[in-house]
């Protein structure tokens, strides 16, 4: 089964059969009530004159939006699962498909290989979007340095290379890396970027009967990384939330994470 979805530039073909998402899911994509912000983004800033990066790609919501749009594409999904129905939703839509590389890979900050499965790198691959437990029959899954990627895909002088990286708290190794935060920075990256802190060391009651003390350092913990990143990060790119404030204070951008606020527009340059 397969429906059609409309958006502002066409019309998109979506299966449904044996779907993560269902057809509730891609009538709020539709009707943009799933991720406005997102989907403006890369309306607004993506074009023919773009190689776009779907990092966390899913089953292809911004895929196929940023191919609608012109951009060529390159999208990074390392769930098995997941990548088969992104794959399905890409040769739906022929008109599209031309445009988009489609990479059953992770991106981090260096080469490797890595076990699809929870305990195996949270720091590459969360727990939170992993199924199943380590076991022999784990696939492993590749990972690319997303400094050597970038290096392979864009050419600075030719393009505008913009990113959506949504990757469920891996997204913290690849920031607090100094050769792919050169990289982003020497091929002026735009990034989105989602922000989710803790989640590849979620919270735990370390301490029986003191559940609100190990949720604060916790929290703490989430705060000093915060910090800390974003100060990096300021060395190399302009920080805007996606209302387009600019953000100076790598302080009040911890407290903005902490509060909940995880979407930010990142300008290397």
């Amino acid at each position: 089964m397969t429906v059609a979805i409309k958006t502002s530039r066409g019309v998109l073909n979506i299966n449904l059969i044996g779907g993560t998402y269902g057809q509730e899911f891609w009538h709020k994509v539709r009707d943009r009530r799933y991720e406005p912000d997102t989907i403006g983004f890369i309306e607004d800033r993506v074009s023919s004159k773009t190689t776009f990066m779907d990092i966390g790609a899913a089953t292809g919501v911004m895929t196929l939006i940023a191919a609608q749009n012109g951009a060529t594409v390159y999208s990074y999904e390392p769930d098995p699962g997941v990548f088969r129905e992104l794959s399905k939703n890409v040769e739906l839509n022929p008109h599209l498909k031309k445009k988009i590389s489609l990479n059953p890979v992770a991106l981090s900050s260096e080469n490797g290989r890595i076990s699809f499965a929870k305990g195996s790198d949270s720091k590459i691959l969360s727990d939170i979007v992993v199924g199943s437990e380590l076991n022999s029959l784990s696939p492993d899954v590749s990972v690319k340095s997303i400094a050597e990627e970038i290096g392979l895909i864009h050419n600075p002088l030719e393009n505008q290379l913009i990113i959506k990286m949504d990757i469920e708290g891996a997204e913290w190794k690849i920031l607090s890396d100094p050769s792919s935060l050169v990289a982003l920075q020497n091929h002026r990256a735009i990034m989105l970027l989602a922000v989710h802190p803790g989640f590849y060391r979620p919270h735990k009651k370390i301490f029986p009967g003191l559940s609100r003390l190990s949720l604060e350092i916790f929290r703490l913990r989430n705060f000093v990384e915060a910090l800390t990143v974003f100060r990096e990060l300021l060395k190399y790119s302009r920080i805007y939330r996606t209302n387009l404030n600019e953000l100076l204070n790598p302080f009040l951008i911890a407290l903005l994470v902490i509060a909940g606020y995880h979407e930010f527009i990142l300008e290397f340059n």
